[in-house]
């Protein structure tokens, strides 16, 4: 059942120097599972990354709208926080082993008899690497409680835009962790940057630049900062879309003057011409297993969804529902398509579920663009605009779930999300 009352919780993040994005939750799962969450130490040094972890984990849980947080003191025994309401407890206990810190993460469900087995799994980690850690524990409570991976670990790219009075806007390529904190600023441009989109290993982002006043398609290898050119053909070098084994990319081209889908090969600069003819081919996106591409085309006269088989070269039409549906993404189960839809209302986020063809509307808002997946395909980040201000927004398949994430400073477009595990 979806909630009738918006919970709204503010997280503002300190860094003023990078886009603050905050995490707003204005729709969560009534009736969420009832958790607990406690931490312990070995040695009174270790009280405040105890602290520091805990504050993550359950920030990470009470923001993924799942869970219903129950409050307890530490040393209450088992007995006491399950009157209290709670189905589970998770334990976290850092200790120390040899140079390195450790967390071990327990789940202890209180629904069962007391005999059964407490699942556990131990970190190590640094000083520098708390967030990480806490991230892939709050992945291993999800990953046990609700029976599928957790996507805490995960990043987020997207665009920051600062639109100036005198019309020279300012444009910041950033990627931060999942919740919008640690954002790390990548390029920044007088100049548009679009269409970031992750490699399969989640160690570079490949984009659409204007820098020099023409457009390029360039790899930004996220670690050392280096950039490589890939594309920067004249006319149109656009949505750059990664093969699921990172070695291609699909794009869009218009050096013939018409434009159409190319693959490129990244170890060779090979080029294939894929689509054919005057219609316009746009927006690639290559399913799980790699033997299909998605893209948005008019070539039969309003703008659809198609899919391009790379073995045999069959194009076949997608969408037949409404007069306008493009941007498509898969869902990394390979089982639907979120795409952008237009109504009579104006334009939505929408899911085409592939086993039936049908096609979900996910959302109401009439400025909604730019969606894309979780890495466990159970939720959508996308661009959307409340009142005035660009902000992103996530949304769960299931429409339970909704989260805003508005920068304080700029406007926050071009979303995407990363795969689980990344570094």
């Amino acid at each position: 059942m979806r909630i009738d009352v918006y919970l709204l919780v503010y997280l503002v993040f300190s860094s003023l120097a990078q886009a603050e994005l905050q995490f707003e939750l204005h729709k969560g799962v009534r009736g969420g599972m009832p958790i607990s969450v406690q931490h312990g130490v070995n040695h009174a040094k270790l009280t405040q990354t105890a602290e520091s972890i805990a504050a993550v984990v359950i920030n990470d849980l009470e923001m993924s709208g799942r869970f219903n947080m129950i409050t307890s003191q530490l040393g209450d025994s088992k007995q006491v926080i399950k009157r209290q309401g709670a189905d589970h407890i998770v334990k976290l206990d850092v200790g120390t082993l040899g140079a390195y810190d450790t967390l071990e993460c327990r789940v202890i469900p209180l629904h069962v008899e007391d005999k059964v087995d407490v699942v556990s799994k131990t970190f190590q980690f640094t000083d520098d690497e708390i967030r990480d850690v806490s991230h892939a524990c709050s992945d291993f409570v999800y990953d046990y409680t609700m029976g599928m991976p957790g996507t805490f670990s995960s990043k987020l790219a997207y665009v920051l835009v600062d639109y100036k009075d005198n019309g020279h806007h300012e444009y910041q390529l950033e990627i931060s962790d999942a919740d919008g904190q640690r954002p790390k600023p990548l390029l920044k441009s007088k100049q548009p940057i679009l269409s970031p989109r992750w490699s399969p290993d989640g160690r570079q982002l490949a984009y659409v630049s204007f820098e020099g006043n023409r457009s390029r398609i360039l790899i930004h290898d996220i670690m050392t900062g280096q950039r490589q050119t890939v594309s920067e053909f004249s006319g149109v070098n656009s949505a750059p879309a990664w093969s699921p084994d990172g070695k291609k990319m699909a794009i869009v081209l218009s050096k013939d003057q018409a434009v159409n889908l190319y693959l490129l090969d990244l170890a060779t600069s090979e080029l294939t011409q894929l689509t054919q003819g005057r219609s316009l081919d746009t927006e690639p996106d290559f399913s799980p297993d790699g033997e299909t591409i998605v893209f948005t085309s008019n070539r039969q006269g309003g703008v659809q969804l198609f899919q391009y088989h790379l073995a045999s070269q069959r194009i076949e039409r997608l969408t037949f529902d409404g007069k306008f549906n493009a941007r498509g993404s898969f869902a990394p189960d390979g089982q639907s398509i979120v795409h952008l839809h237009k109504g009579d209302d104006g334009f939505a986020i929408a899911r085409l579920l592939l086993d039936n063809r049908r096609i979900e509307v996910l959302t109401k808002s009439k400025n909604d663009q730019s969606p894309s997946f979780s890495p466990n395909s159970q939720a959508i980040v996308y661009a959307t605009q409340y009142g005035r201000k660009g902000m992103l927004s996530i949304l769960s398949v299931d429409g339970q779930v909704n989260i805003r994430l508005p920068a304080k400073v700029g406007h926050v477009q071009e979303p995407a999300w990363s795969p689980n595990d990344i570094f």
